[in-house]
């Protein structure tokens, strides 16, 4: 729900790149009187829970805590997220 556009529908194409491990994408806005008022295209690069730690480290970072949510709760496998917290290594 949009303020000044009233309902907005988001429609998506996409297709995943495995060997990058990148999602590309487009996605379009639209209401029934404005069909893709916006047109965004959009890169999203996946990375899997067991990288993680190499990539941090590559970035001369250590991982300090690792959540599942913002509200704290650990990191599992039905996590929504991953959350990091790092500090210089």
């Amino acid at each position: 729900m949009d303020p000044d556009r009233g309902n907005v529908s988001v429609d998506v194409a996409e297709v995943y790149d495995a060997s990058a491990q990148v999602t590309r994408g487009t996605w379009y806005l639209s209401t029934d009187s404005e069909p893709d008022f916006v047109v965004a295209p959009l890169d999203i690069r996946s990375i899997f829970p067991q990288e993680l730690q190499l990539l941090v480290s590559l970035g001369g970072l250590r991982l300090v805590e690792r959540f599942g949510d913002w509200f704290g709760r650990p990191f599992a496998m039905d996590a929504p997220l991953q959350l990091c917290v790092c500090e210089s290594a």
